[in-house]
């Protein structure tokens, strides 16, 4: 991963700043909703964080609520909730199928071995500070996320992951938010309709998520599309050492 902590933060940030703009502008009637690209059919391997469940069932809460609201959604509930570190041969109208594609199955065979190697090479106290703090819900017209702000120890151990990814031999993109996703719109509503309206009181009474401490990385294959909604297969799981207390 290029840049430091501080400069990573600060483009997250910005980025952010985009959603609460648009929330506010939802709120007042002057943004309207629109189906999400991301909602058409793709799939890719992903390599992501992973939390406890008690914490996954509050994005799943945000997302059948958002549901309820907006229409049908490509929601993000059980165990699919995740904060992206990175995805890797994203294929548009098209399911990935491993028993056929024997460079992706290498391809999953490299991202878990960088994943191990970062972990492993990153010291417990550092392992031991990792976590995510998450705001209020928030959405920028196509989806709702949740804003997430990671500590510097989980930027350090994300930052070896890519590191050790990249010296075998496969680029992986660098993470540019630690947010999750809970819901793709899949229909449009006009700005100041009573969807909408409906959609910014939720948002502007909704809770803060909080801190959580992810417990594990995946190397999985995902796939998105209308019907199915998203869809998430772990292929290998990493779990994240503690230190004893």
């Amino acid at each position: 991963m290029a840049g430091t902590y501080g400069e990573f933060t600060t483009k997250q940030d910005g980025i952010y700043a985009q959603f609460k703009e648009a929330t506010a502008a939802l709120r007042s009637g002057d943004l309207g909703l629109s189906r999400d690209g991301g909602t058409e059919l793709q799939s890719a391997l992903l390599m992501a964080w992973q939390f406890p469940d008690t914490f996954a069932a509050k994005v799943g809460k945000v997302s059948v609520d958002t549901g309820r609201i907006v229409g049908p959604v490509v929601g993000y509930t059980g165990k699919t909730p995740h904060t992206t570190v990175s995805d890797h041969g994203l294929i548009k109208g098209h399911v990935i199928d491993l028993s056929k594609e024997p460079d992706m199955v290498a391809a999953v065979d490299l991202l878990t071995e960088g994943a191990e190697t970062g972990i492993n090479q990153t010291p417990l106290a550092v392992l031991g500070g990792i976590a995510i703090e998450y705001g209020a819900p928030l959405t920028k017209g196509s989806n709702v996320i949740i804003p997430g702000r990671a500590t510097p120890e989980l930027w350090q151990v994300t930052h070896n992951i890519v590191t050790a990814t990249a010296e075998l031999g496969q680029q992986i993109k660098e993470p540019v938010l630690n947010h999750a996703t809970a819901a793709r719109f899949l229909v449009g509503h006009e700005a100041g309709s009573q969807v909408a309206e409906e959609l910014g009181e939720y948002l502007e009474g909704a809770e803060v998520l909080g801190d959580v401490t992810p417990d594990r990385l995946v190397v999985a294959h995902f796939q998105t599309n209308p019907e199915a909604g998203f869809v998430l297969t772990p292929l290998n799981t990493i779990p994240v050492p503690q230190p004893v207390a």
